[in-house]
Formats: C-alpha cells, structure tokens, sequence
C-alpha cells in the first residue's frame, strides 16, 4: 500500500510540475515572439490552456494531500480535542461526498468532450476535460485514506493536522527521525 501511495504522490508532483513548466515555456516563448516577430503563436493558447487546466487540476490534488486547501482552525482549536476529531472527521466525510459529486459530474463533462475540438489542433476537449475526473478521483483516495488514518489513530492524525503536516503522508519524517536516533 505505502508503494501505491508514494506511486500516486511522484505521479500527482511530478505531472504537476512538467504541465506547469509547459505553460510556462510556451507563454514565454509567446510573449518573445509577439516582441520579436510582431506575430503571436496561433497554437500556443491553445496548448497553454490545454496544459494550465491539467496543471490546475492535478494541483487541487496535490493541495488537498498537503493539507494546504482550507481549514477549521479556529473552531477546533475552540473544541476539546474528542470533539475537534470529530469535527475534522466530518469535514472530510463531508469533502468525500463533495468529491464524489464533482468526479460523476466532471464524467458526464468528459464524456461529451469529443463533440467539441480545439481550434488549432482539432483535439477533443475530452482529454482536457478528464484532467477533472482525474483530479477528483486523487482527491477521493486522499480523502478515504485520511479518514482511515483518522480512525486508525485519531490522536495522531489530529495532531499531525493541527500542526499542518502530511496526515498520511509524512511517514518519511518519521523514519528519518528514527533512523537519526539510532
């Protein structure tokens, strides 16, 4: 399982990284040319938004895993600590559905991608459309693995979110901890 996890994390940071390094190589590359040639690129839009809505996408995840998204500090720090658990457990349960909800609508969304393409490239808007369905699905497994983590150990995991860590996902600390102690 610790595989599959650090599968989807390389998969989630380095996509993320390469599509955000894309727009941002061929927007320069626009910017120069407009300058240089008094001509902009016909495709570069086309391809920049193409890869800024993967980028987008699969960084919604690579937030949500970092515990970076959006937070109910001041009420559970106001809360006993059983009852912030149990708070913080029901935010994600409540992420969960909320995320369920967008995967099936952004699947629908998808599915009727190949009725539009692109301007340039004549590409279908599927394969920008399913960065969605991808996004979602991540989130989805980060979710239920946070709420398994929340069960499993709720003091822990309680105190990894208040402190902002990686519920889940910080294990290499842990072990570069105690590899340091001995």
């Amino acid at each position: 399982m610790k595989k599959l996890f650090a599968g989807i994390t390389w998969f989630e940071d380095t996509l993320t990284a390469l599509f955000l390094s894309v727009v941002v190589i061929i927007t320069v590359i626009n910017v120069a040319a407009r300058y240089i040639f008094r001509a902009a690129l016909p495709w570069a839009q086309e391809i920049s938004g193409f890869f800024w809505t993967w980028t987008i996408m699969l960084g919604m995840s690579v937030g949500y895993r970092r515990n970076l998204h959006y937070g109910v500090d001041f009420l559970t720090a106001k809360l006993p600590k059983k009852h912030a658990i149990r708070l913080k457990q029901a935010v994600y349960f409540l992420m969960l559905l909320t995320c369920c909800c967008m995967l099936y609508l952004s699947v629908i969304i998808s599915s009727q991608g190949f009725l539009k393409v692109s301007a340039y490239f004549k590409i279908p808007y599927f394969y920008k459309y399913i960065s969605a369905v991808i996004g979602f699905a991540l989130m989805i497994v980060h979710t239920l693995r946070y709420l398994a983590l929340s069960f499993k150990a709720p003091e822990d995991f309680f105190a990894r979110i208040a402190q902002g860590g990686l519920p889940g996902l910080d294990e290499e600390i842990t072990e570069a901890k105690e590899v340091a102690e001995k």
